[in-house]
């Protein structure tokens, strides 16, 4: 009887205290918002050239900051070269700097990964409202 109360016990403290991979999922989803948005951004027919980005350019740096936040070494140079570049798209494409999220070097790795995906959607976003095109859909349904 006690083996199998402290089975019992034991199959319920694995099956609660599991560490689930949520960043994984997270990552998938980004990088399937992300790509829509670049997809829309890069068929969008854009009268004011001031709103014109390659997109294709901005993924890759998002990807190498990335990168680079995962060497030790390089951590602190990733991420202020992160907060940098992003602050500077906020000037250059006139977006409030306060609608990107700064990261700092006392963050998790992964942290840091979301938080910069996060500010490459929301710069595709602000530059597909501050086109003024209505037909599209940002949110996707899950």
């Amino acid at each position: 009887m006690k083996l199998i109360q402290i089975s019992l016990f034991l199959v319920l403290i694995f099956s609660f205290c599991r560490n689930e991979d949520l960043t994984r999922d997270m990552n998938a989803y980004f990088e399937k918002e992300i790509s829509k948005r670049r997809e829309i951004l890069d068929t969008l027919k854009v009268n004011n050239d001031s709103l014109r980005v390659n997109t294709k350019t901005v993924h890759e740096e998002v990807n190498n900051f990335i990168l680079m936040s995962k060497d030790i070494e390089n951590l602190s140079a990733s991420v202020n070269t992160a907060n940098a570049y992003f602050l500077n798209l906020a000037h250059a494409y006139r977006i409030n700097e306060s609608d990107f999220t700064n990261v700092a070097v006392t963050m998790h790795t992964n942290e840091i990964a979301v938080i910069l995906k996060q500010n490459e959607l929301n710069f595709f976003n602000q530059l597909i409202f501050k086109s003024n095109i209505l037909q599209y859909s940002l949110f996707t349904a899950q």
